[in-house]
């Protein structure tokens, strides 16, 4: 997921020089599938439909270690899965499925060009999952693309969560 859309996310995958094809999720579907609130991840998918890799934050296309255990899982899909392997997805809870579907939402209205109403399907997906750090990172990227270019500021996004963290905190005492 990522509110940059197809263009951001082909930068890092031609500057990585993938090998193997990458999928765009703008509604987070895996995330409300897979149950992880953060990204980057890597999840490899094989034509059948079974997961053959998974790494939930962290996953770096530019990681040639990440690109290289991708790879490997792709040579191995080629052999069946064992008949014991369970790769369902954990259950999702009430609140995060209500904000997943806040989050396609919010999606649709920022494709139709309705960025304020987009933006407000998100901040209400957060107040129901605000351990939802995909939700606010989208959001922080809308509102500062400048901190999400050549080189994603990753020190301040640590900064602006602490800071809405604190924030929290006063507010429940």
């Amino acid at each position: 997921m990522d509110v940059g859309g197809e263009a951001a996310v082909r930068t890092w995958t031609q500057r990585a020089g993938l090998t193997f094809p990458t999928l765009l999720d703008p509604d987070n579907r895996l995330g409300a599938l897979f149950g992880f609130k953060a990204i980057p991840n890597g999840i490899l998918i094989d034509p059948d439909g079974v997961v053959r890799y998974t790494k939930f934050g962290g996953f770096d296309v530019a990681s040639a270690a990440d690109v290289r255990a991708v790879e490997q899982a792709i040579t191995a899909a080629l052999v069946p899965p064992p008949a014991d392997a369970d790769h369902r997805p954990p259950p999702v809870d009430e609140g995060a499925a209500q904000a997943a579907a806040l989050i396609r939402a919010g999606t649709a209205q920022l494709a139709t060009g309705n960025r304020e109403a987009g933006l407000e399907a998100w901040r209400a997906a957060l107040r129901l999952d605000p351990s939802n750090f995909i939700i606010r990172k989208q959001l922080l990227r809308a509102d500062h693309p400048e901190r999400f270019g050549e080189v994603i500021d990753s020190v301040w996004q640590r900064e602006q969560l602490a800071r809405e963290q604190a924030e929290r905190a006063g507010g429940s005492h």
